[in-house]
């Protein structure tokens, strides 16, 4: 890593910290001026975005898509940044649109995720039982033949 790189990384977990972001559930690193965060993208607060001086959102779900949007564009002014990889598990970014896809944002569960459980549990395979005895003969609990 070079020093350009460690001091993305700095600057990088310094805004995240000061956006009120959980960093020590989030993996941060950067490779050649791209910046790779892992993990899941969580504030510490409720109010986060009001403690980094915008107008309060009453829907968690939008208040957290707010917050990593505004953490993106910021993320992106750090001088050296090439890119950033997002692998989140509660959040992905598809076609420029931010969506939730954990089960919870701030303990409050999202409806996609509702709609993604759904299909998982349609798609898992379904699971025989295992063969036993034949249910329609007597079995001895001694194991000898009647």
């Amino acid at each position: 890593m070079s020093t350009q790189d460690y001091r993305i990384n700095a600057e990088a977990r310094r805004l995240l910290v000061s956006r009120w972001v959980d960093v020590s559930v989030l993996q941060i690193g950067t490779t050649n001026g791209v910046v790779y965060l892992l993990g899941n993208f969580e504030p510490v607060v409720e109010d986060a975005l009001q403690r980094a001086g915008y107008p309060p959102e009453p829907n968690p779900v939008q208040r957290l898509l707010r917050l990593v949007g505004l953490v993106e564009k910021e993320l992106r002014r750090i001088p050296g940044v090439r890119d950033i990889v997002f692998n989140l598990r509660n959040i992905r970014k598809k076609g420029g649109t931010w969506s939730v896809m954990g089960a919870r944002v701030d303990g409050v569960l999202h409806p996609d995720s509702q709609r993604t459980q759904q299909r998982r549990a349609q798609q898992a395979p379904v699971q025989k039982p295992a063969e036993g005895p034949n249910d329609d003969e007597p079995s001895d609990p001694t194991g000898r033949a009647a």
